[in-house]
């Protein structure tokens, strides 16, 4: 985690040290990230970093957590009413973090290397994420079971599982859709999908109305 010295910066001087850190692990898998051309993009000696973070992976942790918080305040803004229909909430919290990852291309490019990465850190943020969903969608879950809303046949931990991977899925297959080169549109600051809200409602339809009814003609 940040160090006090980090914490004591001039606040654009912070934030434009954490642009040029999520951009070098943007462009780079977590292996060939360079500290080095962090402080060399901010004309800062290299030992400045050490000042603010212990090392690379304290530096790769924080900056995972940072980003997951302002996705996690920008998409679960709203909670669930009590009459509200799950699927119907759902669609909501994926079209925002779908707008999210359009609007913010060098943060979504972060997560999207996180997720293909091979190194161990990343590894472990991943278990982490993945620990956190099962926390949160767990009980509710059950709560829908036990209110006859969801099947009780399933696995609670294995709808968790599923109904994750899906969401992850859907982000991966969106960012692929829209535009292959993923580094070289955070090099130019593009976003990777559209932001029309339409059209993601479109594509979050079509995965809940799968997780609904299946895949069978009805």
């Amino acid at each position: 985690m940040p160090k006090e010295t980090f914490h004591n910066l001039d606040a654009v001087k912070r934030e434009r040290f954490i642009q040029e850190a999520l951009k070098e692990f943007c462009l780079h898998d977590y292996q060939q990230a360079s500290l080095s051309q962090i402080v060399k993009r901010l004309s800062i000696a290299k030992g400045s970093v050490y000042q603010y973070f212990e090392n690379k992976a304290d530096l790769y942790l924080y900056l995972y957590q940072l980003v997951q918080q302002k996705k996690a305040e920008y998409v679960q803004g709203r909670p669930m009413r009590p009459d509200e229909d799950f699927f119907d909430w759902i669609e909501e919290l994926w079209v925002e973090g779908l707008r999210f990852d359009a609007e913010n291309p060098l943060f979504t490019g972060f997560l999207f290397n996180v997720m293909y990465e091979k190194d161990e850190v990343a590894k472990h943020l991943m278990e982490e994420n993945q620990a956190r969903a099962k926390a949160y969608f767990g009980p509710l879950f059950r709560q829908f079971q036990e209110s006859g809303l969801l099947r009780k046949d399933v696995d609670v931990d294995f709808m968790v599982h599923f109904f994750t991977q899906s969401a992850e899925g859907l982000a991966r297959y969106t960012m692929r859709f829209h535009e292959h080169d993923i580094r070289e549109r955070v090099k130019e600051g593009r976003p990777f999908i559209s932001s029309n809200r339409e059209e993601i409602m479109g594509l979050v339809k079509q995965l809940t109305r799968l997780l609904r009814t299946g895949m069978m003609d009805s």
